[in-house]
C-alpha cells in the first residue's frame, strides 16, 4: 500500500503542486509508484537493483528513464536541483543510516521540491532497530534528526501500517 499512501499524503499537502515536472522513484521495483503518481507527473525516472523488476516497470510505459543500480549512486549521478519530487515506497526499510540517502535527495531536489517516503518505525529508545523480518525500523527522533542532518524539513509525519505481515499491520510512518 506504500504507493497509494504516499499519493494520498501528497494529495493532502496544500503546498504540493498539482503536477510535478520531474519525479524520481527510488527503488521503483515493478513501477507501482509510477502507476500511483502518473497523473501528477510530467516525467518519471526510476532506479532499482533488480533488472527483472525494471523490466516489469518498463512494460507499464510510465517511466521516461529506468536505471539498474544502487539508489545512492543514482542520486549522485543526477544533476543538482533537478527533481521536483523524490519518492521511495518501502525502500528505506533496507537502510540503517538514512542520512546519506536523504542528503542525496536534498541535493537533487529543486527549490520547493518535496520528498515522500514510507518507513518502518518503532517506539523504542534506540535510533534504529533491525527486526526479525530483516528490515530496519527507525524511531521518530532518529528520522527527524536524519532529515535535519540532510537539510530537509519534515512537513508531515503520519503513522501508518505500511504493510501486513502474518495478518498484522507493520507500524510505520509516511
Amino acid at each position: 500500500r506504500g504507493p497509494e499512501m504516499l499519493r494520498a499524503a501528497l494529495d493532502g499537502l496544500p503546498e504540493a503542486p498539482v503536477r510535478f515536472a520531474s519525479v524520481l522513484d527510488l527503488g521503483c521495483g515493478t513501477g507501482l509508484m509510477g502507476v500511483a503518481i502518473r497523473d501528477r507527473a510530467e516525467r518519471i525516472a526510476g532506479v532499482d537493483l533488480s533488472p527483472a523488476m525494471l523490466a516489469k516497470a518498463r512494460a507499464k510505459g510510465l517511466y521516461a528513464r529506468l536505471v539498474a543500480g544502487d539508489l545512492l549512486d543514482f542520486l549522485n549521478g543526477e544533476p543538482p536541483a533537478s527533481a521536483d519530487l523524490v519518492l521511495a515506497a518501502d525502500v528505506f526499510i533496507y537502510l540503517p543510516d538514512l542520512v546519506p540517502v536523504l542528503a542525496g535527495v536534498a541535493r537533487v531536489l529543486a527549490p520547493g521540491g518535496l520528498t515522500a517516503f514510507t518507513i518502518q518505525s518503532h517506539a523504542g529508545a534506540e535510533p534504529v532497530r533491525l527486526g526479525a523480518d530483516a528490515r530496519y525500523a527507525h524511531s521518530d527522533a532518529h528520522l527527524a534528526a536524519s532529515a535535519e542532518a540532510a537539510g530537509l524539513a519534515v512537513r508531515l509525519l503520519a503513522p501508518a501500517a505500511i504493510r501486513r505481515e502474518r495478518g498484522e499491520g507493520v507500524p510505520g510512518r509516511i
